[in-house]
């Protein structure tokens, strides 16, 4: 009876070793909160600069910037070309004049990115453009221009956890949400 005694009582302490190491595992896994949000409103402009700025919130959906990297909205998104699915939409050259270019839209994501950054100490613009005339979607002084080879947006994630970006255009909205994962 002693053995059978002891051996009950070995087995009830393994499984409560076990529920320990359950309970401790699941308390340490990280929960996520958003740490911003921003939105801009499409213009009323075409349908192929709305699916360019949904193709590219789409490929940046779920970037994870870590703690100490640096962010690149052109390393994730890559060069807006035409057989990557883009169309031809307004753009604006540096100084001032409307053209047709691949990716044209694109700059309204980057400013809604751009915005929400703003919104988190610890998040450090490194590379940020304004637009050689105003847009319609942010006040002036608040949109970040980009133009794949010339100009980037780009921050460093200065806080000790990593950060994850979530994109999406939805009711006519780009949506940026930065979560902290």
């Amino acid at each position: 009876e002693n053995g059978y005694s002891a051996a009950k009582t070995a087995i009830k302490t393994e499984r409560d070793e076990v529920e320990n190491w359950k309970l401790e595992n699941n308390n340490t896994k990280h929960i996520e909160e958003k740490i911003a949000e921003f939105t801009t409103r499409l213009p009323n402009d075409t349908e192929a600069r709305d699916d360019n700025i949904k193709l590219a919130c789409k490929t940046l959906s779920g970037t994870i910037v870590k703690s100490g990297e640096e962010f690149s909205l052109w390393d994730v998104i890559g060069c807006p070309t035409k057989e990557r699915g883009y169309e031809k939409a307004k753009t604006f050259t540096s100084d001032g004049e409307v053209i047709q270019s691949y990716g044209g839209g694109i700059c309204q994501l980057s400013t809604t990115i751009y915005n929400a950054v703003q919104e988190v100490e610890g998040l450090e613009i490194t590379e940020r453009h304004e637009h050689s005339r105003e847009v319609p979607y942010i006040e002036d002084g608040k949109d970040a221009a980009v133009s794949y080879g010339n100009s980037d947006l780009k921050f460093i994630n200065d806080l000790d956890y990593d950060v994850r970006i979530d994109a999406e255009v939805e009711n006519r909205k780009v949506k940026i949400t930065l979560v902290r994962i």
